[in-house]
């Protein structure tokens, strides 16, 4: 199947140590995600390459959608990656790190199976329109949020 793919960064003004430790543990993506949003059913160490949890949050036409997902890269301080099963299909989630300073560049890079129909043929206008700006809002809280601390 036919793959889609962003990248959005921000620069958080605390260390890279700090940003990946903050990203590591899915029991605060609820704190910064741009839509509601919480985890259960985490297994093993967090940030491990292999742990895993179960996501629930909003998507289209489901408020309270659930998937399965594992760290599936994990390097203290540089990179954390997050792969979701839903239907057949793996999306992946990355963040980089970067030291700026004394700030970090985080960058998220998303790479998810292409919509099928109509959603495929719009989603250059729904990537624009819809996607972009909920991650670049769910980044804008993550720097907040640490920053604030």
């Amino acid at each position: 199947m036919a793959r889609v793919s962003g990248s959005w960064s921000t620069t958080v003004n605390k260390p890279a140590s700090e940003v990946y430790a903050y990203l590591a543990d899915p029991n605060k993506h609820g704190e910064w995600s741009p839509k509601a949003y919480h985890v259960e059913d985490l297994v093993g160490p967090i940030g491990e390459v292999g742990s895993s949890f179960t996501s629930v949050g909003w998507v289209p036409r489901d408020a309270a959608h659930r998937n399965k997902v594992t760290v599936t890269q994990a390097v203290p301080g540089q990179v954390i990656e997050f792969t979701s099963e839903d239907g057949g299909e793996n999306f992946v989630n990355r963040f980089t790190l970067k030291a700026d300073g004394a700030a970090t560049v985080v960058t998220r890079s998303t790479d998810w199976p292409k919509p099928s129909g109509v959603a495929g043929v719009l989603w250059p206008v729904i990537n624009t329109a819809l996607v972009g700006p909920d991650i670049n809002k769910g980044l804008g809280k993550l720097k907040a949020n640490l920053e604030s601390s």
